[in-house]
Order: structure tokens, then sequence, then C-alpha cells
């Protein structure tokens, strides 16, 4: 089984790609791809900044 990340060299340097499309490893959350989650989690940092900023 592949991992979330891909490093990809460029030149010198290392360039890292995360697949979007990669399930979970745990059996009973196979369904759920690692971009979801990734999306899940932003929404989560997004939405308590966007209440600072407006004071609400």
């Amino acid at each position: 089984m592949a991992g979330y990340i891909r490093k990809v060299k460029v030149g010198r340097r290392n360039r890292y790609e995360i697949l979007h499309a990669q399930p979970l490893r745990r059996p009973e959350l196979t369904h759920i791809a690692i971009g979801e989650l990734i999306k899940l989690g932003e929404s989560q940092i997004k939405e308590p900044l966007e209440k600072a900023s407006t004071g609400f």
C-alpha cells in the first residue's frame, strides 16, 4: 500500500505532492479519501478565523 505523499525530485530539490485520492488505511474508513479529511480540517480552521476577523 502506498503512502499519502509522493516525493518528486526537481533539480536539486524535492517537491512533495499529497495524493488526495488515497483511502484511509483503517479497514472501517477505507471509503474516505485523505483529500476529504484535509478539506474537513481546512474548513475547521477557516471557520474560526472568519469569525475572529468579523467579530461575531
